[in-house]
């Protein structure tokens, strides 16, 4: 909330799209294309809108850190067995959430979302899917998660999650061009195709270990 806002890469751009709605009625602010900002969602578009209400970014910044906080302490809370080393690792690894804030907001909304994966709740998981879609449109590739979690059989799970694997691996340009041109202000990440792909290999890895080291769990 309090952080030097020059001090840190994409704040001042936030700043800046908060600039811009201080003036825009509630009823615009939906449809209201920013001039300095690339944030298209809606959800985000209404955080920095209601920050405005107080006077200050400062309050935008609050109320996101409110929410990303609250998500990661209930989730804590509820699943870790050893909570102050779950919270410990939170905030040592929270730094990129400082700038980060559309992305972070999002994840915050999918681990709120984890207790009705868990209890098989779609209705309660598509809202917290609305809002994280709402605040970063690449929530959508979590859809899937609730549908794999409810596969019981693990032979058929370890079958579907390689085979994604596989097809992921032979589509991801494919795919990714696709999305990259359908959301609006995405167009930019059509060039880091090396990026993207190291970034799923490293994901694969973390995703692969995981299951090998709680495959009885």
């Amino acid at each position: 909330t309090f952080v030097d806002i020059n001090n840190l890469p994409d704040l001042p751009k936030y700043l800046s799209g908060y600039q811009e709605l201080i003036n825009v009625d509630w009823g615009s602010v939906a449809l209201y294309e920013f001039s300095t900002l690339k944030s298209p969602e809606i959800g985000f578009k209404y955080i920095l809108r209601l920050g405005s209400l107080f006077g200050d970014f400062a309050w935008s910044l609050f109320f996101i850190a409110i929410i990303h906080t609250y998500a990661y302490i209930n989730l804590a809370n509820k699943y870790s067995p050893y909570v102050l080393i779950t919270i410990s690792m939170f905030l040592l690894d929270s730094v990129q959430s400082f700038f980060v804030i559309r992305q972070h907001l999002a994840i915050a909304f999918t681990i709120l979302s984890y207790s009705s994966i868990i209890n098989r709740d779609w209705r309660r998981f598509l809202f917290f899917f609305i809002l994280s879609f709402l605040c970063h449109q690449s929530a959508l590739v979590f859809i899937p998660v609730y549908l794999i979690y409810g596969i019981s059989d693990k032979k058929k799970l370890n079958l579907i999650l390689f085979s994604l694997f596989i097809i992921l691996y032979l589509s991801i340009f494919t795919l990714f061009y696709y999305f990259a041109d359908l959301f609006v202000g995405y167009e930019s990440y059509i060039d880091s195709n090396e990026s993207n792909m190291t970034l799923m290999m490293i994901s694969a890895c973390y995703l692969f270990s995981y299951i090998f080291f709680l495959r009885n769990r």
